[in-house]
């Protein structure tokens, strides 16, 4: 098809749209009219320097900007699932959210928030990973990038370099940078990383620690000033106090914790080098020799045949259980004793915060996490590799536990609270992405046209009914016998099949909202997708639809319901389009109201192309995002007969053709068209 044409002002705006202007720190502005915006301030001209239309409601952080984070992958680390946490908070703020990994692998990766979505580059390392970073750089385009762990930050600051495009890094250390680890580190990591991470992150927009002991041994590593790091603590807890036994009740206990009798030893750690687990178990068969005591060890790595062999030959494998790696580690905390972590190299530990949290007994070496979160009464502090010290610690322990004092440890994890932590992130990440907290958050129809699937139907509304729509409508389109009515649903009938094109139509036109999302009678929402929806309709003004992903039960994509040439693959990212599919899409009231809607000699098929072309060419963006996610579940039922779909599908491209291409191009795409149809056939 020919590309449509697009106006010079229209271009222009596109552009602009795009450019990015170095950020103003919070708190201060600068003297013209294009200053970052304060959290109660409102654009003080007609359209702001992005081009968005002035509105008077305020949304103060990240709402209405695209942020992405990269990880290498997704194993059930602290890293990891803290990255998860703030991802969502910037969702759950209003923000389009991208998770990019370099490798899907991990057992998180069916644990990522619904309100974010995953862009998996499909490769085995993060270094091979960089031209396909810098290909999602180059199309979705986003305000900002956030990387965490130092392969993932040098790789995110040179795809940053070579995308062309002037994206801003943050760049988190959730730990002890790796070259400063005696254990478990590669000599990549520990020789070439560090002289890498010395030329590159200058070049980040900031560099972030989680405590101050992380800072000093950032600056330390990378030849970094300390006033080029700035401290954010992560969100490790959550915002409701659990401390105190009293809880253990309510949480569904492990069946393989149940049988623990106390005192129990627990330490949470990943089963490597660095965690020096080995003298856990030589000081725990000391302490074994001493008192009736069990050691569970949660987690697991790479050193668990080695760990488990050990404990057999010394003698204490009846008492002490791996249990592995688990969702949710407060059941342990809540049967536990004893907390002990014996880690060589910590930046600042999950596990120790959350055994703060629980109220427990809390042992740790003396290393530069725990140094700077535990105080003489918070916990016990041993040298790094001290058995005898340990086994002292740990009888002292079991013999007199003695529990941190609620006022000193609630004052500790404070920062480290969920909605505190999280804010602290919001704060950061909107420096530098899209100044538009002037903006008011567009409302969302659901939009289905049915004609007779009753039960496709209900399921499909059942799927969307708590996705926060503004509105649903639903037109009957003459359903022998008519559809069930249902509550809270703004409904239409018609006696007479008009067709598709018609029926959407009229649902605008019986609607108010400022977006419309059409789904298909016999598709169902996996997951909630309104908020998303929200996001980008607010991050692109000029965005007149949004093309979603669709895929089939078996979570495949057929390739007639893609809006790019063959099948989505790994790597598959938001980016801008040329079409949407009639299955499922989001439309801006006004773009539609503007090329006057779906032509309505479509009756059937093909309408979407026409809308799209048309939109085009107005100057409107048509934008993918693979993150809103349709199940489309054909049904046989309603459909018209094989023979009539070749005939309006003949008749359709005639007419599409006719409307959009000159009369060459005409004649040779209906006999491409035509050639490639009948080899589908």
């Amino acid at each position: 098809l020919a590309r449509p044409t697009v106006s010079a002002g229209a271009a222009a705006n596109w552009r602009r749209s795009r450019v990015w202007r170095a950020p103003t720190p919070v708190g201060s502005a600068k003297p013209t009219d294009s200053r970052q915006l304060g959290p109660d301030e409102a654009c003080s001209t007609d359209t702001c320097d992005a081009g968005h239309d002035r509105h008077t409601v305020t949304i103060p952080g990240v709402y209405g900007s695209h942020v992405a984070y990269f990880l290498p992958d997704l194993p059930l680390g602290g890293v990891e699932r803290v990255t998860l946490r703030l991802a969502d908070a910037v969702a759950q703020a209003g923000a389009v959210v991208d998770l990019v990994v370099a490798s899907n692998r991990g057992d998180l990766a069916t644990r990522i928030p619904a309100s974010v979505a995953r862009v998996d580059l499909g490769c085995q390392r993060v270094a091979t990973s960089i031209p396909r970073l810098i290909r999602y750089l180059r199309e979705a385009r986003p305000h900002v990038l956030v990387a965490a762990k130092d392969h993932a930050i040098g790789a995110a600051l040179i795809a940053t370099a070579f995308s062309g495009r002037r994206i801003p890094v943050v760049a988190m250390f959730h730990g002890l940078p790796e070259c400063t680890s005696t254990k478990g580190a590669s000599w990549v990591g520990r020789h070439i990383l560090p002289r890498v991470l010395r030329h590159l992150l200058p070049r980040a927009a900031e560099v972030v620690a989680v405590s101050e002991g992380v800072r000093g041994s950032v600056a330390d590593a990378f030849r970094l000033p300390l006033e080029k790091i700035i401290v954010a603590p992560m969100p490790a807890l959550s915002d409701d106090n659990l401390s105190g036994k009293e809880t253990s009740a309510a949480v569904d206990v492990d069946p393989r914790s149940r049988g623990l009798l106390p005192p129990v030893v627990l330490t949470v750690a990943r089963l490597a080098p660095e965690e020096n687990l080995d003298v856990l178990l030589e000081a725990f068969g000391l302490v074994r020799s001493r008192r009736n005591a069990q050691l569970v060890i949660v987690g697991d790595g790479p050193l668990r045949k080695h760990l488990t062999a050990k404990a057999e030959i010394l003698a204490i494998a009846n008492d002490v259980s791996f249990v592995g790696s688990v969702d949710d580690v407060r059941p342990y905390l809540d049967a536990a004793t004893l907390f002990v972590l014996t880690s060589g190299h910590e930046g600042l530990p999950l596990a120790l915060l959350e055994a703060l949290d629980a109220g427990l007994p809390v042992i740790a070496t003396d290393t530069t996490g725990p140094r700077e979160i535990l105080s003489a009464d918070l916990g016990t502090l041993v040298a790094v590799d001290d058995v005898t010290g340990l086994v002292d610690a740990i009888v002292a322990g079991i013999d007199q536990p003695v529990s941190p004092p609620p006022e000193s440890a609630a004052k500790v994890l404070a920062p480290y609270r969920h909605q505190n932590a999280s804010s602290r992130h919001i704060e950061l990440v909107s420096r530098y992405t899209c100044q538009q907290a002037h903006r008011t958050p567009p409302t969302v129809t659901l939009a289905v046209v049915c004609h007779q699937r009753p039960d496709e139907l209900e399921v499909a509304l059942a799927s969307a009914a708590e996705d926060g729509w503004d509105e649903i409508a639903v037109l009957d389109m003459a359903s022998a016998p008519p559809l069930a009515r249902r509550p809270a649903v703004r409904w239409s009938r018609f006696d007479t099949n008009v067709g598709c094109a018609a029926g959407r139509n009229h649902l605008v036109s019986r609607t108010s909202s400022d977006v419309v999302f059409f789904l298909d009678d016999d598709a169902v929402l996996p997951q909630p997708v309104a908020a998303r929806i929200r996001a980008q309709f607010a991050l692109r003004p000029r965005l007149g639809a949004l093309a979603v992903r669709i895929v089939r039960t078996d979570g495949t994509t057929a390739s007639h319901e893609y809006p790019f040439r063959g099948r989505a693959r790994g790597g598959d990212h938001q980016r801008a389009c040329a079409y949407f599919v009639g299955c499922a899409a989001a439309l801006r009231r006004e773009a539609f109201e503007e090329v006057g809607g779906f032509d309505e000699r479509y009756f059937y098929s093909t309408e979407e192309l026409d809308l799209s072309f048309a939109l085009s060419r107005r100057g409107w963006e048509l934008w993918y995002d693979p993150g809103v996610v349709v199940e489309h579940r054909p049904s046989a039922r309603g459909r018209a007969t094989d023979a009539d779909v070749v005939g309006w599908r003949i008749r359709n491209r005639v007419l599409l053709v006719r409307r959009h291409m000159p009369l060459p191009f005409a004649a040779v795409h209906l006999v491409a068209w035509t050639l490639r149809t009948g080899l589908e056939a």
